[in-house]
């Protein structure tokens, strides 16, 4: 029976791994957070889009209206990272405190924005307060499923959906890194071949 039991937890503690992997793979593609360009061809872009000034590119958005636009640049910003904040309180028991989990998909965005520097993206703080947004929104949904199920079924949170018990950030980490590397040795691998 434990033999079972630590099979079936390894079983979960890989799905979850590449779940989250997966989610951060989504948020790098879409984001183009990979620095390969400034790395291969030594290119820093002279021409960088940066806004540091709060509220102010939403504002410019809104005040645009077009749907398309707002959807994407706004919706779409909160909507990449609930995933984010939704998975991880429910896999890692670490990021089932609030202020963890916000502060990690805060830190993620900020990353990506600091990458998008170097790879002819805008660099926005109303990205990374949109990103946030969507990890506090996923972070909600997620206390409220754990909520739930907690009175249905007379448990704990912490008893309902602890897929594995690491109390470990590295993990987290890790799930971030790998896919940041896969697309930043694809993208390197396009450079070499295209240019």
């Amino acid at each position: 029976m434990t033999n079972k039991c630590s099979i079936n937890n390894i079983i979960k503690n890989i799905f979850s791994f590449l779940l989250i992997s997966l989610i951060f793979m989504t948020i790098f593609k879409i984001t183009g957070a990979s620095p390969a360009n400034i790395i291969l061809i030594k290119d820093f872009s002279a021409t960088a889009d940066i806004e540091l000034i709060p509220f102010k590119d939403i504002f410019n958005i809104l005040q645009a209206g077009e749907p398309r636009s707002i959807f994407v640049n706004i919706f779409g910003n909160i909507l990449l990272f609930m995933p984010l904040g939704f998975l991880l309180p429910l896999i890692w028991l670490n990021f089932q405190k609030f202020s963890r989990t916000v502060i990690f998909g805060a830190g993620v965005s900020l990353f990506i924005e600091i990458n998008q520097l170097f790879n002819y993206r805008a660099t926005v703080i109303d990205d990374l307060i949109l990103n946030t947004l969507g990890v506090i929104l996923g972070y909600l949904c997620a206390d409220l499923i754990l909520y739930l199920n907690s009175r249905l079924f007379n448990k704990t949170k912490s008893e309902i959906f602890n897929f594995f018990q690491h109390h470990n950030i590295l993990f987290a980490v890790v799930a971030a890194f790998i896919p940041y590397a896969l697309q930043t040795a694809q993208e390197a691998w396009f450079y070499l071949t295209q240019w």
